[in-house]
Order: structure tokens, then sequence, then C-alpha cells
């Protein structure tokens, strides 16, 4: 391949990212990777809360109601 070939390949490429994401069909990396990221840290916070009161709200349907009541 020429240095010219290989341009047009990546300008090509350029164009239907472009595209792509101008269309919100081209997912956005950074956010998808800061969004995994914040769930490991919240996953990691409820682990290190239940351990610390001995009970798990997810298991059970009153205390979840109650947290809910908690919030308002």
């Amino acid at each position: 391949m020429t240095a010219f070939q290989i341009f047009l390949i990546a300008l090509g490429k350029g164009a239907v990212v472009a595209v792509l994401f101008k269309l919100g069909w081209w997912p956005d990396w950074e956010k998808r990777a800061l969004r995994r990221e914040e769930h490991k840290r919240v996953i990691k916070a409820y682990e290190a809360w239940c351990e610390q009161t001995g009970e798990r709200p997810a298991a059970d349907g009153e205390a979840l109601k109650k947290l809910e009541l908690r919030r308002r």
C-alpha cells in the first residue's frame, strides 16, 4: 500500500465515524468508561456498607421500603 492509499482509508474511516457519531450511533467511549468506573465504585461502597451494618437491604423487601421512605 502506498501512503496515499493509507491516507484515503484513514480519511474514509474518519468520515464514517464522524457521521455515525453525529447521528448518535457511535458510542462515546469515555462516557461509557466513566459510567463503568462509577458503577464499580457504587458496588464497592454498597458491599462495604453491608459489611459495616450487617444487613443486606437488597435481599429484604421491607428494608427496601424503609430506605425508600427515608429518602423522601
